[in-house]
């Protein structure tokens, strides 16, 4: 899974001004588990910097506030972007119609493009990469509470439906368990 995510990654030609913009909201999507529409519809002036660490406000499904903090990698692919875009207010991700953000459609045919540049044959979708990033997580050890709180949802079980390789991470459950003895 990750060496696909990788090689996806890197069919983006980020040398080019729509690379970058291409290559930055696929890593938002990406690197915050949002949904399709949360991603698309974030504007410029959500993010903010608290205790100098890089984060975006944001109102979500059933109108929760919820914080996304921004790592690294996602704020260096957007820094870069930036330079290109600008830092006026509005849609982070404009579509055509600069009134309008990208397209459900417009960030599909996106996904479709790189994947196929990849060399990747298997059937995913935009909703692919949030399924990555709960799997991703899951098997790094984050706690499913603040997987489920990072993507959204009100239910463990619901969060844990997006992970990929479950029976994997189950089947580690009794592994974990070794070493842990009167010895």
């Amino acid at each position: 899974m990750l060496a696909e995510a990788k090689s996806f990654l890197q069919a983006i030609d980020r040398t080019t001004k729509i690379g970058r913009r291409d290559y930055a909201v696929i890593m938002v999507d990406l690197h915050m588990g949002l949904r399709r529409s949360e991603a698309l519809g974030i504007r410029a002036e959500q993010f903010r910097t608290v205790d100098g660490k890089a984060c975006i406000v944001f109102r979500s499904k059933g109108e929760k506030e919820r914080i996304i903090w921004v790592n690294r990698d996602l704020e260096e692919a957007l820094a870069v972007y930036a330079k290109d875009r600008g830092d006026a207010p509005g849609w982070l991700f404009p579509g055509r119609n600069p009134k309008k953000h990208l397209s459900g459609d417009q960030f599909w045919r996106i996904v479709q493009s790189y994947l196929e540049k990849a060399g990747i044959t298997k059937k995913v979708g935009t909703h692919g990469l949030r399924a990555t990033f709960i799997t991703h997580n899951l098997l790094k050890g984050t706690p499913i509470d603040q997987i489920q709180k990072t993507v959204g949802h009100a239910r463990g079980e619901t969060t844990l439906g997006y992970a990929r390789d479950l029976e994997m991470i189950k089947s580690r459950a009794p592994e974990a368990m070794e070493g842990m003895n009167a010895d």
